[in-house]
């Protein structure tokens, strides 16, 4: 059986991204297919125990997923699964986390 689930915590690095279209494209009273709903991305910093590793994770997730109150700076769990996209424009392809929950986290507190 394969099994494909990611779950990382971190920062977030940026604000959230949304796609242009998922601004302006209004969902019908029913479920869209995955593949079409307005999506947006987040870009999570990773630090590793190595305290000079730090990974930059791009995350992808249905608009409605995001929590309205997330910022840059702020810590968030994402569970999902990995994916590789392709670009018809540049011929690369890359990796992203393809979200199925995303959850802010409180700030850590100081330890004195």
């Amino acid at each position: 059986m394969d099994f494909n689930l990611v779950v990382v915590a971190g920062r977030l690095a940026t604000a959230p991204d949304f796609d242009a279209t998922s601004r302006s494209r209004s969902e019908p009273g029913g479920q869209l297919p995955l593949e079409s709903r307005p999506r947006g991305r987040l870009l999570l910093t990773v630090r590793s125990r190595n305290p000079n590793r730090v990974d930059l994770l791009p995350v992808a997730a249905c608009v409605g997923q995001i929590p309205s109150d997330v910022r840059a700076g702020d810590r968030v769990a994402v569970a999902g699964r990995l994916q590789r996209r392709f670009s018809a424009r540049t011929g690369r392809s890359r990796l992203e986390i393809v979200a199925d929950h995303i959850e802010r986290k409180p700030p850590r507190e100081r330890q004195q």
